[in-house]
């Protein structure tokens, strides 16, 4: 810093560049480093409820019964279980109507089960703690 302010005084630009540009590429890898922690901590917290979200939205499609049978059998969580029938039941005939349609079209009542799945195992892993 007293470089920097020094630089300024005797008007040095040239000083002045390189001094901020080695303190800009200092902070800029300090907050890629903070980024990278971030997100290594978002990770381990998302990772938990989103992998039994799938796991639950593939078994629900495919129609597994011991997959079905966890999810509606959830006691300490209140949701309604016609809305997931719903989405289900959407989620499998896009996928029996995939040839036919295309894109954004096809993963809209996917996407909408796996949100649904994705808020129910966040509320199941956060009540059992």
């Amino acid at each position: 810093m007293e470089t920097l302010l020094q630089a300024t005084k005797d008007g040095d630009m040239d000083a002045f560049h390189a001094v901020s540009r080695r303190n800009t590429e200092h902070i800029e890898e300090d907050m890629e480093l903070e980024e990278d922690e971030e997100e290594e901590e978002i990770d381990e917290e998302v990772l938990p409820y989103m992998e039994i979200a799938k796991r639950w939205s593939e078994g629900l499609i495919s129609g597994d019964a011991s997959i079905t049978k966890e999810v509606y059998s959830l006691y300490n969580i209140d949701f309604d279980r016609q809305e997931l029938r719903n989405l289900v039941r959407s989620a499998k005939q896009e996928e029996e109507n995939s040839t036919t349609v295309q894109g954004a079209e096809v993963s809209q009542a996917r996407n909408l089960l796996n949100v649904f799945l994705c808020k129910l195992a966040n509320q199941s892993c956060t009540d059992s703690y």
